[in-house]
């Protein structure tokens, strides 16, 4: 089981291929600037190192081996057959992750930040298509904001993107791929929320 919390819209999941089919052309985006003064703070600091290590401590205290992956910020523990009794203990992690003031709290699901979201996943959508990877046109902003964010992610004409090794997953070529891609054009909002800043340059992603 893997945990990204910087994964939206999911906050824990079991990550199985997502089979995703659509017009793999598209336009080279354009990634707009955004003021971020302000910003919700659980935006870029929920999937952050120390919180990872938190909950893979945590997870380890309840008896569910945890392996962090600070590359893609990812948390895999426990194991296909530990299922509800893992996602338990995550939740439960996450709940004292937030009472003891490490981080606020998943980001709300409000307009403003989903229109972050959508800004800031154009940033994988251009690298994606710098590299050669197919891509599926997005939706207009407003279409995005209205299906709450379900309706496109750049990871879509990619599918191996989604999954993930991990303690119970025989490592086979589309985790390898799916590793590849996520250290090329990452979808990590901790890291692609500060690039659309007007300073905030590429780096990292590409």
């Amino acid at each position: 089981m893997i945990l990204r919390p910087s994964r939206f819209p999911l906050v824990a999941a079991v990550l199985l291929l997502l089979l995703s089919c659509g017009d793999q052309r598209a336009d080279t985006p354009t990634v707009p600037t955004i003021d971020l003064a302000g910003i919700d703070p659980a935006l870029t600091s929920w999937s952050s190192n120390e919180h990872l290590r938190f909950l893979s401590d945590c997870l380890e205290e309840k008896g569910f081996h945890a392996e962090v992956n600070s590359r893609d910020q990812s948390i895999a523990f426990g194991s296909p057959q530990q299922g509800e009794a893992a996602s338990q203990a995550m939740t439960e992690c996450m709940e004292a992750a937030t009472a003891r003031g490490l981080v606020d709290g998943p980001p709300e699901i409000t307009e403003k930040n989903l229109r972050i979201w959508y800004a800031a996943y154009q940033i994988t959508q251009r690298c994606l298509i710098d590299h050669g990877y197919p891509v599926v046109s997005p939706p207009s902003v407003q279409s995005y904001v209205e299906s709450r964010g379900e309706n496109w992610h750049p990871y879509d004409a990619v599918p191996e993107a989604f999954v993930y090794g991990g303690p119970g997953v025989t490592p086979n070529a589309e985790v390898s791929t799916g590793e590849t891609i996520r250290q090329t054009c990452t979808d990590d909002m901790t890291k692609l929320i500060p690039m659309l800043a007007p300073d905030g340059g590429d780096e990292g992603t590409g």
